[in-house]
């Protein structure tokens, strides 16, 4: 069932878009110009709940399906369960250096930089390696019965920068929609 593959990867390809914006937030910190702090923290708030909450318990099903059908192929794998949990690591640190960056203005802007280069960094990788070998290993593994029961315990939830109505993400998507006019003028 290549259609939750599908969805995962277009998450993927919503969250890497994310990273460059909070990259570009930090691009030149020796500028003087402050980053946007509201738009970094929507965009870490994105990631705690949405993946965290509905993204990545789907993949921890597949990879269960995977160890249960495919052992020795879950293992060059290795723990998605421990990636997730690192990042959402990663997601705190990065939430509270910018809080320390926003009460004290005259702290080295080089620190956040380093932050965030880290998170985005990180989020990179376990895309990259989930979208090079988690993905494939499970469309090779899994059959249509195992897809029909991911798709049971699947969180049913609207993806919030895809759903119309107003959160804390209004911020993110109002910001993706300005750069993207402001680039493609």
């Amino acid at each position: 069932m290549s259609e939750i593959i599908t969805k995962l990867r277009q998450d993927h390809a919503r969250m890497s878009r994310l990273l460059r914006y909070m990259e570009n937030e930090v691009a030149d910190p020796v500028a003087g110009i402050a980053p946007n702090y509201e738009l970094l923290l929507a965009i870490l708030e994105y990631a705690s709940s949405y993946a965290d909450w509905v993204h990545h318990p789907v993949e921890n099903a597949i990879q269960e399906c995977l160890i249960e059908k495919a052992p020795k192929t879950a293992e060059t794998i290795g723990d998605l369960v421990y990636e997730h949990r690192h990042l959402a690591a990663l997601n705190h640190l990065l939430r509270s250096t910018i809080a320390t960056a926003m009460a004290e203005p005259k702290s080295p802007p080089e620190s956040l930089a380093a932050v965030v280069r880290d998170y985005v960094d990180a989020s990179r990788k376990h895309i990259r390696m989930e979208e090079t070998l988690f993905f494939p290993a499970a469309l090779a593994a899994l059959d249509d019965e195992d897809w029909r029961q991911i798709v049971r315990a699947e969180p049913r939830a609207a993806e919030p920068l895809v759903s119309s109505g107003t959160s804390g993400l209004d911020v993110v998507a109002n910001a993706i929609k300005a750069r993207e006019t402001s680039t493609a003028v």
